[in-house]
């Protein structure tokens, strides 16, 4: 093969290469952006999870507290019933602090019930609001990558750009063809 056709094969292979390096970086570029809008889509409903289960938690905590309640009253009945009974006024003395100190301790528990459940919704908030500032942080690498796949690829395009005409300039200066303004008058 002459020169000047393996000088023309490798000009063209490197304008394609660079041109699927191109391609291929912007193609990279274009499937990090799906993964990362996969990732803050889970990432939402994830939020959307937590919050329901938050709800879910103080639903549940209300119940509980409900519970605890009847319980506590059907004690303090049950004492009540008991000191009556046994003949003494439920309405004096040391019946009534009885009866007032199961009304407490009843109330204490209703109380630390919902307690429990108001901890446990602030867990699953505190979960939902991570998971947003996560779905946030996927939106923006998505488009950090699509981006950044675009900026390669017009690097390489450039690089390859500057990789031909180096070449071709390198060969003109070997060939001995005269280069720049003063070409035309160097044949004249």
């Amino acid at each position: 093969m002459d020169p000047v056709t393996i000088a023309a094969i490798s000009l063209g292979t490197t304008v394609l290469a660079t041109g699927l390096t191109a391609y291929g970086q912007i193609s990279a570029g274009q499937a990090q952006a799906s993964q990362a809008r996969y990732q803050a889509q889970v990432a939402a409903n994830n939020a959307v999870i937590a919050q329901q289960n938050a709800a879910y938690a103080i639903q549940s905590g209300e119940a509980r507290a409900t519970d605890e309640a009847m319980k506590a009253r059907q004690q303090q009945g049950a004492v009540i019933a008991a000191l009556a009974a046994s003949g003494m006024d439920v309405n004096t003395g040391s019946a009534v602090d009885i009866r007032e100190g199961f009304r407490e301790r009843g109330q204490l528990n209703v109380e630390r019930t919902r307690n429990e459940a108001a901890l446990r919704a602030y867990g699953y908030e505190s979960q939902s609001t991570n998971f947003l500032a996560d779905e946030a942080l996927q939106q923006a690498a998505g488009r950090n990558a699509r981006t950044a796949g675009f900026l390669k690829a017009g690097g390489t395009l450039l690089s390859g750009t500057g990789n031909v005409l180096g070449t071709k300039w390198n060969s003109l200066k070997v060939s001995g063809t005269p280069i720049g303004e003063d070409a035309d008058l160097v044949g004249a």
